[in-house]
């Protein structure tokens, strides 16, 4: 009842706010998804989700306030209500430089998007000037729901999130996995022809209650270092780079971490082959042979498994964390009709995905279970084909398959065929 009463207050408090503003727009986004998926040995299974979302932009002079809620209906949970965001930026002009801020619920990515990308409440500062961008941030992710919580890097966080599907709370489920997360990001455009350097820390502290924690289970705490480097690689300004890497250390309850992730991508821009776009990307996250299990698994010395706070996808049906896994992915796409009714408004790419572990430790995502000397997991392959039929309304039509390892105990190939509908009004 306390988050239904904070989720009105907030809504309440926006909506006074915003009738005070000097301009405001607002409008209703509906997106709608199917799947139906089956796998070698499994029932086929069909899937529907529809997400409701309002929204409202406001200002007030040089400060925004922008408010989104939205309702969620999907087989787990017949009602979902959640503020996705609900945040007031601004800006301020100095001689030779921009401080731009916002404050609320929020979000944050790290700068590879492999260790930190998500939402929470908190503040995020950014100052520009010329080729130097700093930015800080401090976010708070205890008060999202479960359902909206993409936080697993421990037994108890996966506990929470599995109560999204079992709680029998109605509208608003069981919050998500608490955590405070600061980041500092400094980014330094055209140091040498047109490169640029980016250098971030991220600070995660396990902030879950004491009652929170399931039996036998540990606090988390880590903390990422990164270096990413990026830029052309030819004069015209058709192909890119980009190279990262991060260092974790942390603590989880007495077990000492020290871990690693690498990754890059190159990416070829096509404008005059009908905007074709081709790029080849690569991660590597170091696991832990030693590992009993996936979360909280080390058995011996210190625990080398990457950890990152959250899991960026990677494709749609096997979707293990960024943790004792290496992957080599490329993706073509590009727009089929160059005249007619169709014309730039279809977009067609297909990526193939390599998947492998780095030790022959456990990984996260069940679809495989490699035997103890396997390290390839499989390889996926995805279609999609996006058509935006007006401004207004979207739509897309996909499907993939991932054919796993042979060298496994469980071993499913499988496919899956997914449709979606977007419309703003």
């Amino acid at each position: 009842m306390k988050r239904l009463i904070l989720f009105l207050l907030t809504a309440c408090i926006f909506a006074g706010v915003s009738s005070m503003a000097t301009a405001y727009d607002f409008g209703l986004t509906s997106d709608t998804d199917g799947s139906i998926e089956a796998a070698s040995g499994q029932e086929t299974s069909f899937s529907l989700s529809s997400q409701n979302s309002l929204w409202l932009d406001s200002s007030i002079g040089n400060t925004i306030l922008e408010l989104q809620a939205s309702y969620t209906y999907s087989q787990d949970r017949s009602v979902l209500l959640e503020i996705d965001h609900a945040r007031i930026s601004g800006g301020i002009q100095m001689e030779n430089a921009v401080l731009n801020w916002k404050a609320g619920r929020i979000e944050a990515t790290d700068f590879s998007g492999q260790v930190f990308s998500h939402s929470g409440d908190g503040a995020q500062l950014a100052w520009e000037n010329g080729d130097t961008q700093i930015e800080v941030f401090g976010l708070y992710t205890g008060l999202l729901q479960a359902s909206s919580s993409d936080i697993s890097m421990t037994n108890t966080d996966k506990y929470i999130q599995d109560l999204a599907t079992t709680d029998p709370i109605p509208v608003l489920g069981p919050l998500g996995p608490a955590h405070i997360v600061e980041g500092l990001q400094v980014n330094l455009l055209n140091i040498v022809g047109r490169q640029s350097l980016v250098i971030a820390g991220i600070f995660q502290q396990d902030v879950n209650s004491d009652s929170q924690l399931v039996s036998g289970g540990e606090r988390l705490h880590s903390q990422y270092g990164g270096l990413g480097f990026s830029g052309p690689l030819s004069e015209e300004g058709f192909l890119f780079y980009s190279v990262f890497g991060w260092f974790s250390h942390g603590t989880i309850g007495e077990d000492r971490m020290l871990a690693a992730l690498a990754g890059g991508s190159i990416n070829l821009i096509l404008p005059d082959v009908r905007s074709a776009h081709l790029s080849l990307s690569t991660i590597f996250a170091s696991g832990d042979s030693d590992y009993a299990q996936f979360r909280e698994g080390n058995s011996a010395d210190s625990a080398t498994a990457f950890t990152p706070i959250t899991s960026a996808p990677i494709a749609w049906i096997f979707t293990p964390q960024q943790s004792n896994l290496c992957y080599i992915s490329g993706r073509a796409s590009i727009i089929p009709f160059e005249q007619g009714f169709w014309a730039d408004k279809i977009l067609v790419s297909l990526q193939p995905t390599l998947f492998f572990r780095t030790s022959e430790g456990p990984i996260s995502d069940n679809t495989v279970i490699p035997n103890e000397d396997a390290l390839y997991l499989g390889t996926e392959a995805d279609l999609l084909v996006v058509a935006r039929i007006t401004s207004d309304l979207g739509a897309s039509l996909g499907a993939g398959i991932f054919f796993p390892t042979s060298n496994a105990s469980i071993s499913r190939t499988t496919v899956i065929v997914q449709a979606g509908i977007s419309l703003t009004l």
